[in-house]
């Protein structure tokens, strides 16, 4: 384990800036990218960045997320293979398990799954722009930050920062 430390520091860079703990998962940091160990330290990969680029992550999602592209939303599962590590600039970088970058998704393309249930997903950007998506991940409506959205009664009450919205459960798609 100490040669691999060695050989990994050296081609990460002398710059040790912390480390951290998530899940089950031991990450070193250092200004050029980090490396992760498993919680018996046996090496799971590293992840190198350019210079010019942040090196610091901010956390490994734990919900599903959207992304928008070309006027729709894909949602991304975290249930497979990939990593997905949310950057301190709120964009998200894709790694495979040796936590090579596979792609790099912007912080305005990226929605976070406020509330769900059977008929309605609330999906935020980074932003605070807020879209209700129906069940087969079609934009409903889209408004500024949601702020609640509680049902009763077979209806949905949004508040978001201008006001508030009542939708009837029967006129979502079933």
């Amino acid at each position: 384990m100490t040669d691999n430390f060695e050989l990994l520091y050296k081609d990460l860079g002398n710059f040790h800036i912390k480390t951290d703990f998530f899940r089950d998962t031991f990450f070193v940091l250092f200004r050029n990218g980090f490396f992760a160990l498993d919680t018996n330290l046996n090496f799971l990969g590293k992840f190198s960045r350019s210079k010019k680029e942040d090196p610091e992550y901010r956390n490994l999602l734990l919900n599903d997320f959207y992304v928008y592209s070309d006027s729709a939303w894909i949602k991304q599962h975290k249930g497979n293979s990939l990593k997905y590590l949310e950057r301190l600039d709120k964009s998200i970088d894709v790694v495979n398990s040796q936590f090579q970058l596979v792609k790099n998704i912007p912080r305005r393309d990226i929605y976070k799954i406020y509330y769900q249930d059977d008929l309605i997903t609330a999906a935020v950007n980074a932003d605070g722009k807020s879209f209700l998506l129906d069940k087969k991940d079609r934009a409903i409506i889209d408004m500024v930050r949601i702020e609640k959205i509680q049902k009763h009664n077979d209806q949905y009450y949004i508040a978001n920062l201008n006001g508030y919205f009542i939708i009837k459960a029967d006129q979502l798609v079933k």
